[in-house]
């Protein structure tokens, strides 16, 4: 499993903390909230990793909703949204917004 990750703007995941995300889904045997924000992470540019924001929102069904977003001009412009399978760890964008 990958390691915890809580908003990942420019930081690279830190492994030595568990959240009570990772707990919950260690007990239930799925992949956490920050591990899902961790693999969408993962799926963008170096460029993107500096520049863009990862956020976990919502869990519907067996997914995560996640989405990318930046501060622009002091407002949250969101520029992706993707969705991960917490039971298979499949990465899909689902709507990008440019």
């Amino acid at each position: 499993m990958i390691s915890q990750l809580a908003s990942c703007s420019s930081n690279q995941p830190n492994s030595d903390h568990e959240t009570i995300s990772d707990g919950v889904a260690k007990e239930k045997q799925i992949l956490s909230e920050d591990d899902a924000e961790v693999l969408v992470y993962n799926e963008l540019t170096d460029e993107e990793q500096e520049r863009f924001t990862v956020d976990y929102m919502k869990e519907e069904g067996t997914t995560y909703l996640i989405r990318i977003h930046e501060a622009v001009n002091g407002e949250i412009k969101v520029r992706a949204y993707y969705t991960v399978d917490f039971q298979t760890e499949k990465v899909e964008m689902i709507k990008s917004i440019e």
